[in-house]
């Protein structure tokens, strides 16, 4: 069962936090073929100033759309 952490900023809307969920899902069923019905995503929405990210790190350009995924697997 692996356990999906995301992290977003809270400008993201409900309705994008759940089609980010559901990416994530979707993306784990095709590639380590997780089961139907395994899904555990918890999505949460931070302040700007809750997520310390470097917006320029290898010349990188992010945004206020970045998005933290954390995959634990056993």
């Amino acid at each position: 069962m692996p356990l999906v952490r995301v992290s977003v900023y809270e400008s993201v809307s409900p309705a994008q936090r759940a089609a980010i969920a559901s990416g994530v899902y979707e993306a784990m069923r095709a590639t380590i073929n997780i089961p139907e019905g395994d899904r555990f995503v918890v999505v949460t929405a931070h302040a700007p100033e809750d997520l310390a990210i470097d917006l320029h790190y290898q010349g990188m350009q992010r945004t206020d759309r970045f998005i933290l995924v954390h995959i634990f697997l056993s």
